[in-house]
């Protein structure tokens, strides 16, 4: 039995959901709390409230459970910011799964035993699920640490949230002051300030955003798993299934028989490794969606035009957005 909280944040009514929640459902911890973080005009409240509901039934055992399913007129990134704040004046730690992450059965074990041996340490202030580099084991222990934290299916403490509040003043006061280059290579640091770039000025509202330069911010380290523990999923059941294959056998094994590394460092190697095969490849095929959509768009607009031809009157001839 899982002795650490749980916070199942609900984004949407799915088949997929149910299959998250099942995993929840077998780590059978003391406390549940599920929150709905749909605001009213994607769902109807009530139906988000019986839905809520239905999944409280499901607990079977001796679960104290909370539960948070308001639908409100307001932005999603505020809603969750709020959720978060209602389970932290609750709990001093906890356990946090997004619905559209399917976490492995033995991350809740791992993050269980890793929230109580760190819970007096600040320097560390996340756990991850998510290894990008699963094929490539660092250090000595069963995990290593990182600067880079990911908010799918993760691990914190009520000391982090509590100040997690950066701001953007404090990220141009950062830059000016140049108090990042200690912590991010050339190469990372041009990459991130044009993620920062391309997200203003909506980045105080992206609690990813929030979390990693809280993190940078206050030198933390953050736990990663020597193995994959965590996958995200979408509607497509046949690739969630698909998915699952990532889960061996030999890795539930490896997390299980605990081991804690050495030294308590930034893996400088595994981080480097994590910014080539993930943000940066992310970036670039992000990059080939836009021009691929920006040209299909194109040829889309030609052929119609090619179909069936406006008259040149003076109305079609005007500038347009004006």
């Amino acid at each position: 039995m899982i002795v650490a909280p749980i916070l199942f944040l609900i984004k949407g009514i799915s088949s997929t959901t149910q299959i998250v929640f099942d995993t929840v459902l077998h780590s059978k911890p003391n406390k549940i709390y599920l929150a709905a973080i749909i605001v009213k005009n994607q769902s109807n409240g009530l139906i988000i409230r019986n839905y809520v509901n239905n999944l409280a039934e499901q607990i079977t055992w001796n679960c104290e459970i909370k539960i948070k399913a308001e639908c409100e007129e307001q932005n999603i990134y505020k809603l969750h910011n709020e959720t978060m704040d209602w389970f932290f004046k609750k709990e001093e730690m906890g356990i946090i799964i997004n619905s559209d992450f399917l976490p492995n059965k033995c991350f809740f074990p791992f993050c269980d035993s890793l929230l109580y041996h760190y819970k007096n340490d600040s320097r560390i202030m996340y756990i991850n699920s998510l290894n990008f580099n699963d094929s490539f084991k660092s250090g000595d222990g069963s995990y290593y640490f990182s600067k880079y934290n990911q908010t799918g299916a993760w691990a914190t403490w009520k000391r982090t949230w509590s100040i997690i509040q950066p701001n953007l003043n404090n990220l141009n006061r950062a830059l000016g002051l140049k108090a990042l280059d200690n912590i991010l290579s050339n190469e990372e640091y041009n990459y991130w300030i044009k993620q920062f770039q391309i997200d203003l000025p909506d980045i105080t509202q992206y609690y990813n955003y929030k979390t990693l330069l809280s993190q940078w911010f206050n030198n933390g380290l953050a736990i990663t798993p020597n193995v994959n523990l965590s996958i995200q999923i979408d509607e497509d059941i046949s690739e969630t299934e698909q998915s699952l294959k990532l889960f061996s056998q030999k890795a539930i094994l490896e997390i299980l028989d605990l081991k804690h590394p050495s030294f308590i460092l930034i893996d400088k190697f595994s981080d480097e490794k994590l910014f080539r095969n993930y943000y940066k490849k992310s970036s670039i095929s992000n990059s080939i969606k836009s021009i691929k959509t920006k040209i299909n768009n194109i040829i889309k607009n030609y052929i119609i035009i090619e179909k069936e031809p406006i008259a040149l009157d003076s109305e079609n001839l005007a500038c347009p957005n004006k």
